[in-house]
């Protein structure tokens, strides 16, 4: 849902459409903040959680931070579009070595079959608002708004 949501604006030429699909990758977002926060928090050793929260914090910190600059430097240099593809396709390739991977890592307490729903809801609700709020192109005060609400109810979660 992330990656087919985050190509999706390169096909498509309405800021409503984008809009839209930005929306979309924001709720495949947050399946994925929930899954790997269900994961790591379920791992039986506290050193385990530890070095998972921290891997996980510093690798999306990296990306939050360089993901303007590189952004930037498409929009300058007129390649728009890869904007789009780009994390689409790292997207793909992650998920392809996450499969090989971690096929053999047996995960003990942390592989659950329970779905935390409330959970699950709140997060997909959240970063869907967030995301859209932040990357919309709708008037100032919808994009605020937006923005604001998905971090309250990111707050809650």
């Amino acid at each position: 849902m992330f990656t087919v949501a985050g190509a999706s604006p390169a096909l498509l030429d309405s800021p409503v459409a984008w809009t839209a699909t930005r929306f979309v990758q924001g709720f495949g977002y947050a399946l994925i903040v929930s899954s790997v926060a269900s994961v790591i928090g379920g791992l039986p050793n506290t050193a385990e959680r530890t070095l998972g929260y921290s891997l996980w914090i510093t690798t999306y910190s990296i990306g939050a931070g360089a993901g303007p600059l590189i952004g930037r430097a498409f929009v300058d240099g007129g390649a728009y579009t890869m904007l789009f593809w780009l994390p689409a396709a790292i997207a793909l390739v992650v998920g392809v070595f996450a499969t090989l991977l971690l096929r053999s890592i047996n995960l003990g307490q942390a592989a659950s079959t329970k779905i935390d729903v409330a959970s699950s809801v709140l997060a997909f609700l959240g970063f869907g608002l967030f995301v859209a709020g932040l990357q919309s192109h709708g008037p100032a005060l919808g994009r605020v708004l937006a923005t604001a609400a998905g971090c309250g109810v990111l707050a809650v979660f």
